[in-house]
């Protein structure tokens, strides 16, 4: 009545004849409505708590089913955990407020307990929010007063509970002085879940065109991650650091994000997973116990990888479709995982980018469709780029070589610096003429999946496995120069641990080169390289400026190898500063250059062009 009267200029005597009818008509609907005098039935249950699920899926027949969240909820509510984490009381808290500001009242049923005292199904409810919303580009936070399924899983499988057993986890957590204490797994779980967004933010930490970070895996699937971090790292019966831990640590950090993105792509999380989330956590030993699970600690190799890659590649190019289709998830991360490594964390912030078709698809529909074709594979990753949205808005359904032409010459040189390193082609390839057909697109999809390959692989800092390196290697012990070189490399050695003259293959651009055996003893003295000490970071200097690789040991059967294996700001400065590619020296052109990789001191090397 206020707002009528202030906003529509309702006079006075208006607002006193309409006033009174109003509020005896609410009145009277209040009057109706009022459950004050309503008798409402309740069941006192005060048997054994592990029968309360099956007596409300009983009670619940017919009516709104509980979520088992509803249901631990009310089994935990005399299961008490005291916590002093202030980011985790402000969740409960927050909840609470939540609830009221929608209508219902929250009432304390326990008037001793302190501020610092929760249900059990409280403290996991306000952990789940802390993680989710403090790891962003792992989980999806949802609204203040739902639950998130992180803590709730985490406490079960780390506990070596199936999922299905969650409500038994009570019993697993440490008493003391009449409340569980979970401090130390919920440190456990921050500093996983700090660890598992750290190793996969710069392969899928690109936003695209959406603002809120989009997710394509699926919530087990990081919680499988961030599991085995934690009992890798804990003993969880008494949370003692384990001896393998530092180890392990450097192994996932590799590993991890090969498993995401081969997961994605064969769809290895498909349905709930949560038998799945147990076996990536732990293994069954021979005298029944449980031991950390060694999945996450199996690294790709480029031959197991390529085949995962060419499985998932071929049916998306026999596929014959006639106009766009979503990306999917597995398309989206792929990208990611190319482009990331070509866009500043500046240029993230600042820009969106968005997916978009190098062949635009209403141009290719009216290829096929004046061929008389069913359809094409318009949609295959090899057809798939990122641009900055503005640029892709204006380029509209032109090629871009009809764009580039169409431009000023400063607006050319623009366009040139913003798709500098981010086609995985030649501009000029992405044409349309008047007769082009299916023969002329497809061979174009083939060429671009390798290019797109084969960054992934240098992206991934992939190796080839063992049994390939060692294939080739005769059994004597006395090798030449260019057999010891795993991958071939001419290497010549002037000085030990000084300077190395390196003539590039393919492999020098993707992976680094091997030491000649008669000169890696210094190195292994040098570095301290043993079998419980197989990689060493070192700095490499190009341009004054300083990358991050490594120095790496193997032990093959009857030998040992040593070899620098260049990072990819490494494998990327050297095909800037030598103006050459992996794929150029592939193809079969001579290196232009040699290098000269001078040891300074310590851990620090300069990489330079040395004349051939």
């Amino acid at each position: 009545m206020n707002i009528l009267q202030n906003e529509f200029s309702i006079s006075l005597e208006s607002h006193s004849l309409i006033y009174p009818s109003t509020l005896s008509f609410l009145e009277s609907v209040k009057e109706k409505v009022n459950i004050d005098d309503q008798e409402i039935p309740i069941i006192v249950y005060e048997g054994d708590p592990k029968h309360l699920p099956d007596i409300f899926e009983r009670i619940n027949t017919g009516s709104v089913q509980l979520s088992k969240y509803q249901i631990l909820a009310a089994q935990w509510v005399d299961v008490s955990v005291r916590t002093q984490e202030r980011e985790i009381i402000h969740s409960i808290k927050r909840k609470h407020r939540s609830l009221e500001e929608k209508g219902f009242r929250i009432d304390i049923w326990d008037e001793s307990r302190s501020d610092s005292e929760f249900s059990l199904y409280e403290y996991l409810f306000g952990m789940g929010k802390v993680l989710a919303e403090k790891h962003s580009l792992l989980f999806s936070a949802k609204d203040p007063h739902e639950e998130e399924s992180v803590a709730f899983a985490l406490a079960t499988v780390i506990n070596q509970l199936p999922i299905s057993k969650m409500s038994n986890i009570e019993t697993k957590f440490r008493e003391e002085l009449g409340s569980l204490r979970l401090t130390e797994f919920f440190k456990a779980c921050d500093d996983a879940a700090s660890f598992v967004q750290e190793v996969l933010e710069p392969n899928i930490g690109l936003k695209l065109n959406t603002r809120k970070q989009s997710h394509a895996h699926s919530t087990n699937q990081i919680i499988s991650m961030i599991s085995r971090c934690v009992v890798g790292r804990y003993d969880p019966e008494t949370w003692n650091e384990r001896e393998s831990w530092m180890t392990e640590k450097e192994t996932l950090r590799r590993s991890l994000p090969q498993h995401y993105l081969v997961d994605l792509l064969q769809q290895n999380w498909k349905g709930s997973g949560d038998s799945r989330l147990f076996k990536m956590t732990w293994k069954q030993t021979a005298d029944d116990n449980y031991a950390p699970s060694n999945y996450y600690l199996s690294e790709f190799d480029i031959s197991r990888f390529e085949g995962i890659l060419d499985n998932w590649f071929e049916p998306q190019i026999e596929r014959s479709e006639y106009k766009r289709a979503n990306e999917g998830s597995a398309k989206q991360v792929v990208l990611k995982y190319l482009y990331s490594p070509r866009v500043s964390f500046r240029d993230n912030y600042e820009n969106n980018y968005e997916i978009e078709h190098l062949f635009p698809v209403s141009r290719l529909v009216r290829a096929l469709t004046s061929n008389n074709d069913e359809g094409w594979p318009i949609n295959c990753i090899a057809n798939l780029a990122l641009f900055i949205d503005a640029t892709n808005r204006e380029k509209s359904n032109k090629t871009l070589v009809e764009y580039r032409n169409d431009l000023s010459q400063d607006n050319i040189d623009i366009l040139d610096e913003q798709l500098d390193g981010m086609l995985f082609c030649d501009i000029d390839k992405i044409s349309i003429g008047e007769n082009f057909c299916k023969s002329d697109y497809i061979p174009f999809l083939r060429e671009r999946y390798q290019i797109l390959k084969n960054t992934l692989i240098s992206n991934m800092s992939l190796e080839e496995s063992i049994s390939e390196q060692t294939a080739t290697v005769p059994e004597t012990e006395e090798l030449s120069l260019s057999e010891e070189s795993t991958f071939a490399e001419p290497v010549e050695i002037r000085t030990n641990l000084s300077d190395l003259l390196v003539t590039p293959t393919s492999t020098f651009f993707t992976f680094g080169f091997n030491i000649p055996v008669s000169e890696q003893d210094p190195f292994i003295s040098h570095f301290g390289l043993t079998q419980d000490n197989l990689r060493v970071p070192i700095e490499i200097l190009i341009d004054g400026l300083a990358h991050e690789s490594r120095i790496r040991i193997q032990f093959q059967p009857k030998r040992v190898v040593v070899q620098f294996n260049f990072l990819s700001d490494v494998r990327r400065e050297i095909s800037r500063m030598l103006s050459q590619s992996f794929l150029d020296v592939a193809n079969g052109q001579l290196s232009s250059e040699v290098c000269r990789i001078t040891h300074v001191e310590g851990n620090k090397f300069t990489l330079q062009k040395a004349e051939s």
